[in-house]
């Protein structure tokens, strides 16, 4: 018997968290311990099932079938979730009604990327360091310009705060501000952030650290975090740790640049599994 399955999608292309959870459980536990669940016959193979963002839609289509968690139930597998959406008080109102199958599982775990979430269920932060298979594929020998990146949406009226705070930095800091371009690859990308010695990443949609935070760490560029007392708060860790500078405002921002920042060791999520998510299974098991 496998001892893990995991729900994702390796296909999807359009951003790297899927491919992240797989690989990182790849190397944590091994190819030969590790499955893909497709379809509900797969679950008879496994003693724990992985959902890597229970939001997706065609992750969703399979897990939140009462067939499917009926069979988790029946089989006692234990489920462990990596949330990626801010769940309540979403500007997505579904997401509470999402969080409600979850709860039909008689044994499962989640981890969730809001903070506000995270205090609301009683659960730890899912800190999406990214995984070590991405390395091959990311030049990190570029000398990096002394400058302020920052690439993603600021157009969609889903981000007017975010707008609204980009035009106040760039009077502020030298900064490029560069709108996504989803013709880039995902090496792409991380090359042309790495290319940068710091990374702005703002808030977004929720109370949470963004994907952006960890692909900078990823590629040794140091990131520069928007964050909120309780942000500040679930990050003593990574502040304490010297993996970025975590500001509330521009004019700390502006401060906390006149001393240098010198990141430490690379952290990966296979890291975090095994400091984070193994134990709660390993207990279990």
């Amino acid at each position: 018997m496998i001892m893990y399955g995991i729900l994702t999608n390796l296909e999807y292309d359009k951003h790297w968290i899927f491919k992240n959870y797989y690989y990182s459980l790849v190397n944590v536990y091994g190819i030969d311990n590790v499955s893909r669940v497709e379809n509900i016959g797969d679950l008879n193979n496994i003693k724990v099932l992985f959902i890597g963002d229970e939001h997706f839609l065609p992750n969703k289509y399979m897990w939140m079938n009462d067939n499917f968690i009926n069979r988790c139930n029946e089989l006692k597998i234990r489920v462990f979730i990596f949330n990626n959406e801010k769940i309540f008080n979403s500007m997505f109102p579904w997401n509470e009604d999402i969080q409600k199958n979850v709860n039909k599982f008689n044994d499962f775990n989640q981890i969730v990327y809001d903070v506000d979430d995270s205090d609301l269920i009683g659960t730890d932060i899912n800190k999406t360091y990214m995984s070590k298979y991405f390395l091959s594929g990311v030049d990190m020998s570029t000398e990096k310009k002394d400058k302020i990146v920052f690439i993603g949406n600021f157009n969609n009226h889903t981000y007017d705060k975010r707008k609204i705070f980009l035009n106040e930095i760039r009077d502020r800091v030298d900064i490029d501000i560069l709108q996504s371009d989803e013709n880039l690859t995902m090496g792409q990308y991380l090359n042309r952030i790495s290319s940068y010695k710091y990374v702005l990443s703002p808030l977004g949609n929720g109370n949470f650290v963004p994907m952006r935070y960890y692909e900078s760490l990823f590629v040794n560029s140091i990131p520069l975090q928007q964050s909120t007392d309780n942000i500040i708060n679930k990050f003593q860790n990574e502040i304490n740790s010297n993996r970025g500078i975590f500001f509330k405002d521009i004019d700390e921002l502006i401060e906390k640049l006149k001393t240098p920042v010198t990141l430490n060791n690379p952290y990966y999520m296979e890291d975090f599994i095994i400091e984070k998510v193994k134990p709660i299974l390993d207990d279990k098991l």
